[in-house]
């Protein structure tokens, strides 16, 4: 299927704007730390996220807002550059969650070191804004499962979409592999933008995902 190939290509070329997020921080949902929050429980976990380009700023990357949330210290590592870790500064985040979003990014002298080693110049990903997909888009997934130093793809669709209210975002739901890894990840479409951030949820469903739409 010319499409589906199509599609496949665009996200392999999207891939090397994408990075793993490596956060050390204090983890929440310890029983503990949500009954006394003086008590602070550390620990390591990581997120997907992807350079966008915004006017002339560089070095920005947008994630979910619960990857790096309660975080110490955030790093990021990208295909381009091997194992290297970089440090990055949490711009801003939706506390409430709603939307999902994160914004961190490469200080000055990090991201002049990342120019450096990377291979290629760093793919700056587009935010498709204005158009809704329409059910049954198909889509790619891009993100770092768990433990995986390379960027995966996972295809699906756009299966429904949840709306929004006054106090919650719009959601795209999909039934493209979407999981804390590649959560932050871009789901991306043939035309080459970003649909939307991958949004892992904690809910007892199978084969659903969700992302945040772009606009």
């Amino acid at each position: 299927d010319e499409t589906h190939s199509r599609l496949s290509d665009v996200a392999r070329d999207m891939m090397s704007g994408v990075v793993q997020i490596h956060v050390e921080g204090n983890i929440e949902e310890d029983f503990q730390s949500v009954m006394n929050p003086a008590i602070r429980v550390p620990g390591t976990w990581s997120g997907s996220g992807f350079f966008i380009k915004y006017k002339d700023l560089e070095g920005y990357i947008a994630t979910n807002a619960h990857v790096v949330r309660n975080a110490v210290k955030v790093e990021v590592s990208s295909m381009l550059t091997s194992e290297e870790r970089f440090k990055a500064d949490v711009v801003g985040l939706v506390k409430k969650l709603e939307p999902d979003v994160g914004l961190i990014r490469l200080p000055e002298k990090e991201l002049a070191r990342f120019k450096k080693l990377a291979s290629r110049d760093i793919e700056y990903l587009e935010l498709r804004e204005g158009s809704s997909p329409s059910r049954g888009e198909e889509i790619k997934a891009i993100g770092y499962p768990m433990g995986m130093v390379e960027p995966n793809i996972s295809g699906g669709e756009i299966t429904n979409f949840v709306s929004g209210s006054e106090y919650t975002t719009e959601r795209f739901v999909t039934d493209a592999a979407i999981n804390p890894g590649n959560s932050g990840g871009p789901s991306v479409s043939q035309d080459g933008k970003v649909v939307g951030l991958n949004t892992a949820v904690m809910v007892e469903a199978d084969n659903i995902g969700f992302i945040t739409p772009a606009s």
